[in-house]
């Protein structure tokens, strides 16, 4: 293996281009850039570009896709009792959502969108009177049947919240992903869409969901200025730790020793992965409402990149992948596969470079806690029971060239059972 050859990977920083990081250097080397950290006009900027491609939403830009999902459910007023239907196939941080705005988790299972099943929701909601909203995964950038969702939810007079964490530019009938629900949420994540390494937004077109997010808006506290610039420092400090991956693991100890001395953020906290929300809740910071800007502006050329790169699998691979719904336009956040020897796969792959996915090797990860802790009743959700097994991720990301894409696919026909 090449020594400056750098892992082929759906994440380790997967979207930062050259020119996010030289916008990161600036805010960190540049003293009279250093005032604007915390506010300056990005911030709305980036709600008005989210306003303008939803209209007649109400937007407003937070630390994190989790704390919006949060902040839009403390809008609903949850009562003790009161369940809120979510897929299994999920990251903790959704039920961790629902449990600190006062709800109840009720687990669904997916169909071969990898999605929520409309039919078991439909089949749920006609037995149980406690759900009060649904939220709505669009996995993998992949849209569920949004069309028979919303339907279903309006005939119960029940919410319907749109998880759009892995969907930003996704359409169906030509219809915006985010647009079909009371509210919808999307994340800024190191290895969402776009990314400006943490950072999420919330959006509503319900009036009374309206109200809520414009009463929070200036209530909401700034982080700290280390929560800035360990933002800041992701993507400048990933760049060369992913160059010098593999020259005797020196970018691998980089990585190690930046999370050691805390200058990389942790992607989930202890507390999250034992089943418990953050305590605070806090505005987009100006400089990463900046780095989000700039790639919401690229989001176009994003995903043609990532349609391209998928469009090689499709033709490539034979296993069996994620069902597109008609009349749909994905974009492939990660290229899914089934495969019988997930485990082995994955460790095969690190061998030659190729650090495939693992998003969801449990029905909701990372999970430190019990699954009864987070309100999941095991053998409840055997569709994704089975897919957590068997599932792997092949990059798509904006780093991924064709011709590493030919290389992971390669690897897959000869090494995939």
């Amino acid at each position: 293996m090449p020594l400056f050859k750098s892992p082929i990977s759906p994440h380790l920083s997967p979207n930062a281009s050259k020119q996010d990081i030289r916008l990161a250097l600036r805010y960190l080397i540049t003293p009279w850039l250093w005032r604007y950290w915390k506010k300056g006009p990005h911030i709305v900027q980036l709600e008005n570009s989210f306003k303008r491609d939803y209209p007649g939403s109400t937007a407003l830009a937070v630390d994190s896709g989790r704390s919006a999902l949060r902040l839009v459910l403390e809008g609903l007023n949850l009562k003790p009792g009161d369940e809120v239907v979510t897929q299994a196939f999920t990251c903790i941080v959704v039920p961790n959502a629902i449990r600190a705005a006062g709800g109840t988790p009720r687990f669904l299972d997916i169909d071969s969108t990898y999605n929520l099943s409309p039919e078991i929701l439909k089949a749920t909601l006609s037995k149980n009177h406690r759900i009060t909203a649904v939220i709505v995964q669009h996995t993998f950038g992949v849209p569920a049947d949004i069309l028979s969702i919303q339907k279903i939810c309006q005939d119960h007079s029940i919410t319907l919240i749109e998880d759009c964490a892995h969907s930003l530019g996704v359409s169906v009938n030509s219809q915006p992903i985010g647009s079909f629900g009371d509210a919808a949420i999307f994340s800024f994540g190191r290895d969402k869409v776009i990314s400006s390494v943490s950072g999420g937004m919330a959006i509503a077109f319900r009036k009374d969901l309206q109200k809520h997010l414009s009463n929070l808006e200036p209530k909401l506290p700034l982080p700290s200025l280390f929560w800035i610039k360990q933002r800041l420092l992701h993507p400048v400090i990933f760049s060369v730790a992913k160059r010098l991956y593999y020259v005797v693991n020196v970018g691998k100890v980089i990585i190690a020793v930046g999370r050691k001395l805390r200058l990389l953020p942790d992607v989930l906290s202890t507390q999250e992965k034992a089943g418990q929300a953050p305590a605070q809740v806090y505005r987009l910071p100006n400089a990463i409402a900046h780095l989000a800007i700039q790639q919401y502006q690229q989001l176009p050329k994003n995903l043609e990149h990532r349609h391209s790169i998928a469009k090689m699998y499709r033709a490539n691979i034979k296993h069996p992948s994620q069902q597109i719904p008609p009349n749909s336009k994905p974009l492939y956040l990660r290229y899914s596969i089934e495969v019988k020897n997930q485990t082995e796969l994955l460790k095969k792959g690190r061998l030659q470079g190729i650090l495939l996915g693992d998003w969801y090797t449990d029905i909701v990860i990372p999970c430190s806690a019990n699954h009864s802790d987070i309100g999941y009743i095991d053998g409840s959700c055997p569709a994704a029971e089975r897919l957590a097994t068997r599932i792997v991720n092949l990059p798509t990301n904006p780093l991924t060239s064709p011709t590493a894409a030919q290389q992971v696919i390669n690897f897959i026909n000869q090494a995939a059972s």
